[in-house]
């Protein structure tokens, strides 16, 4: 089990991909327990990179889990439309997701004109091994060759 507390944003979000890295290096889990319990704030870069672990730690045949969301938590995850994804169950989330995503139940990101679109950052990942393959060590979540930057 990982365990966070305080702020989840752009300046812990290093030290969370290098547990969760280091969870994954381990070897022989199945799955990541990562309890948020003492989780103060989460920012969009906090969701982001548990959203992205856990995309990565599937392809490696390993759950990700988050564990008691505080209900701050809770809003700020399903504002961002990633409750389904990290694992919420919709009795924790709030009754009616935001005006702007009710259409949908996908984020809304307003454009803005005259404003260039930004290329997405991509992340490349090693593929888990098929049968008859040995399991390689994973790589980091967060730098060039498997890592987010």
């Amino acid at each position: 089990m990982i365990v966070l507390s305080g702020e989840i944003d752009y300046d812990s979000a290093q030290d969370i991909r290098h547990s969760i890295s280091m969870a994954l290096a381990a070897g022989d889990i199945d799955v990541i327990d990562v309890d948020v319990a003492g989780v103060t704030v989460i920012d969009s870069t906090g969701v982001g990179t548990l959203v992205v672990a856990r995309r990565i730690c599937r392809e490696y045949g390993v759950e990700l889990h988050m564990c008691n969301p505080s209900p701050p938590v809770t809003r700020q995850v399903a504002s961002l439309g990633a409750a389904r994804v990290l694992g919420i169950p919709p009795a924790m989330t709030p009754a009616a997701p935001p005006a702007a995503m009710a259409a949908t139940q996908q984020p809304v990101v307003p454009q803005q004109p005259g404003l260039p679109r930004l290329p997405v950052p991509t992340t490349t990942v090693v593929p888990p091994p098929g049968p008859g393959r040995r399991r390689a060590a994973p790589p980091r979540i967060g730098t060039p060759g498997g890592e987010l930057s």
